[in-house]
């Protein structure tokens, strides 16, 4: 099913799209847009291109190679954008996309003046970026946050003297992560860290001086209804309230706005029961077990050639049960959690 862009932001878009920077200022509003074009659908497109550029390898594709209702929301966005006088003079630089059997990955950097904005893509429908995003619990940097590391360490250049670095759910995570890890000399160029309803990080990482350095420039931005953002470990949370229900509330055109200023919100009681819930029972789970299932999840999808999300329906979901309790020897505390994290994760966001 395509999702659409709310009044709320098409009303923004409409506005502002005839103001230029100079005029008002460069937002959260702008950033989070920009961390959307992310999950732009195309694979590849020229250095220096415009949003016209974009939009039309995007209409030009065929629709049985565009997945997930955040690409389709992508197009709505560029098809106003593309005209727009307050972004007429971004670029789009060094688009990268790779999605494989192990992972995926995806990025672009936009290039106004002196500014860079460095854009990663959160999880797209593809079958290895849902399981990889187990991986997070289990291991650091994973390859895609790898892959993220180098991405800011290459794209940055002499000539970006101010540094944007932005993404929405596993991108927020990787934009963190990558701001953590880069050089001292693009780190100190680095003006905001956008953490769009990103998970945060283990003990091991949340509990060191470079995530407390990061963390100073970091807006960690979260739905009231949050269901992602608020697993693992994190800090300096920003509710806003958000439209629709449940897992729905995840995606930022829900969310709701007032000008150019996401509206205050407080975090609901489902999303505080999950991060209760989750985190509580985190601290009991065995990382060998753990990683077993991870495995397990992962074969499953080959086995059963599920190629994105959306080919998890009723009858494959019970096979996916069925497969984890033929797992042996693994603690039962962590099995339990690990298929809550399943049904939070990817049955909730189906």
């Amino acid at each position: 099913m395509k999702n659409k862009i709310t009044n709320n932001f098409l009303e923004y878009l409409e506005y502002y799209k005839n103001y230029t920077f100079d005029e008002i200022r460069f937002n959260d509003i702008d950033a989070t847009l920009l961390a959307f074009l992310a999950y732009a659908p195309c694979i590849e497109i020229d250095d220096s291109s415009t949003f016209e550029d974009l939009y039309n390898k995007c209409r030009s594709m065929n629709e049985e190679n565009i997945h997930g209702s955040m690409a389709y929301v992508t197009i709505d966005i560029l098809e106003v954008l593309k005209n727009a006088k307050r972004y007429k003079d971004i670029k789009i630089d060094n688009l990268k996309k790779q999605v494989d059997s192990n992972l995926q990955f995806g990025a672009m950097t936009f290039r106004w003046n002196n500014i860079a904005y460095v854009s990663f893509e959160g999880t797209s429908a593809s079958m290895a970026g849902w399981v990889e995003n187990f991986n997070l619990y289990a291991e650091y940097p994973t390859d895609t946050q790898k892959l993220a590391i180098d991405y800011l360490n290459n794209t940055i250049n002499e000539n970006d003297e101010i540094v944007y670095v932005g993404g929405h759910s596993k991108g927020g995570n990787l934009a963190m992560c990558a701001s953590m890890e880069t050089t001292d000399s693009i780190f100190n160029r680095i003006n905001k860290i956008y953490n769009l309803d990103g998970p945060g990080f283990r003990d091991q990482e949340f509990n060191t001086d470079k995530f407390k350095r990061m963390n100073n420039k970091c807006i960690n931005i979260l739905p009231d209804g949050s269901m992602v953002g608020i697993l693992m470990n994190n800090t300096n949370y920003n509710f806003v309230e958000a439209q629709d229900m449940g897992f729905k509330k995840h995606y930022p055109f829900n969310w709701k706005m007032y000008g150019e200023f996401f509206k205050k919100g407080e975090q609901d009681k489902l999303s505080k029961s999950i991060q209760l819930q989750l985190s509580s029972n985190l601290d009991k789970v065995n990382m060998d077990d753990y990683k077993k299932l991870v495995t397990a999840f992962k074969n499953f999808f080959k086995e059963n050639n599920l190629v994105t999300s959306h080919d998890l329906n009723d009858m494959t979901f019970t096979k996916l049960k069925d497969m984890f309790d033929d797992v042996k020897d693994v603690d039962p505390e962590t099995r339990k959690m690990f298929f809550e994290m399943i049904k939070v994760l990817l049955i909730r966001g189906e």
